[in-house]
Parts: structure tokens; C-alpha cells; sequence
């Protein structure tokens, strides 16, 4: 059907592969360039107070900085978060680090949402299809330990689609 040639075509990973390692690196180095303000960009005594912030938010708004701040947190987390950002881009451990990093990204954009702007949230965008998808079978450390050859997937495939839709959506407006 017409259905399943649009969105589930057999082929491999590799195209996502490249995504994911962009997006891994952009997001690395733009949170190592946060790292001199994290402080103030972050805790409960910078910008935004961390209660003004939870008065004013849903329950579908939710960030690990609403629960711990502490600035021996802040400074792990944020260790944690970059080196699962450099896992993201070499594809070690990606299973993990891919999740490990949307969820620490979307932590950042909720804390402090004067901070992030519009590449912020298109990488939030590739986060979400990326962490549906097979990646880490090509181009990756996990790759090259296991001896593997590139995933064949329509899985794969349709997470692709999904980030040329998001693009043409985000062209559009």
C-alpha cells in the first residue's frame, strides 16, 4: 500500500546515524559553553527562582532541576548530561544515552526557559524520533564492539520520516 511505502521502507540506519551524531555534538558543545553560568542559569538562586517557575506550571512541564537544584547536583548532573551527550555522538551505550540526554535537555528547556531558544527546541525534535529509533548500529562505538554491520530496518525508516515531517512543519511556520 501506498501507506507503508511512505513511511516504512526498508533501509539502514546510517542516515539517522549522522543525525545522531550532530545532534550529540551540537548539544555537547553548547551546554559546555553553559557550563561558566550554570549557576545562574540553572539553580534556585539564578534567573528564574525555581518556585515562580512551579506556580506557573502543568503537570505535563516537568524537569529534574523542580526537585533537585543543589549546586553539588547541579554541577553532576551537568557532568552526567555531557558525557551522555558525547556517548549520544559516538553511539556508546546509545540505548541509554540517547534517553539520558532527552530527558536532560528537556530538564534544561523547563528550568529555565529564557535560556533555550529555537535550535534548543529542533534539537528536542530530533531527540524525540531518535530515541524511537534503532540507532547504534552504524557509526558507533556500540558498532564496532559487537562486529556489526548496519541495521536493515522500516523501523528506521519511519523515525527519518518523522524528522523530514518535523522539518517541513518547521519551514512551513
Amino acid at each position: 500500500s501506498k501507506f507503508r511505502g511512505f513511511w516504512f521502507k526498508d533501509q539502514t540506519t546510517e542516515p539517522l546515524e549522522l543525525i545522531r551524531f550532530l545532534t550529540g555534538m551540537t548539544l555537547f558543545v553548547s551546554y559546555c559553553l553553559q557550563w561558566p553560568s550554570l549557576a545562574d542559569f540553572y539553580s534556585g538562586a539564578g534567573w528564574l527562582s525555581r518556585d515562580f517557575l512551579l506556580q506557573n506550571k502543568d503537570f505535563w512541564t516537568q524537569s529534574i532541576f523542580f526537585y533537585w537544584d543543589g549546586p553539588g547536583f547541579l554541577t553532576a548532573f551537568h557532568a552526567l548530561f555531557l558525557a551522555a551527550c558525547l556517548a549520544l555522538a559516538f553511539g556508546c551505550f546509545t540505548s541509554l544515552a540517547k534517553w539520558l540526554v532527552l530527558i536532560g535537555h528537556i530538564s534544561y528547556l523547563y528550568r529555565n526557559p529564557m535560556v533555550g531558544y529555537g535550535a534548543d527546541n529542533l534539537l528536542a525534535a530530533f531527540l524525540w524520533p531518535l530515541c524511537l529509533a534503532p540507532i547504534g548500529s552504524a557509526w558507533s562505538v556500540d558498532a564496532w564492539r559487537k562486529k556489526k554491520k548496519p541495521l536493515v530496518s522500516s523501523w528506521a525508516f519511519a523515525c527519518r520520516r518523522l524528522i523530514q515531517i518535523q522539518m517541513a512543519v518547521l519551514f512551513l511556520f
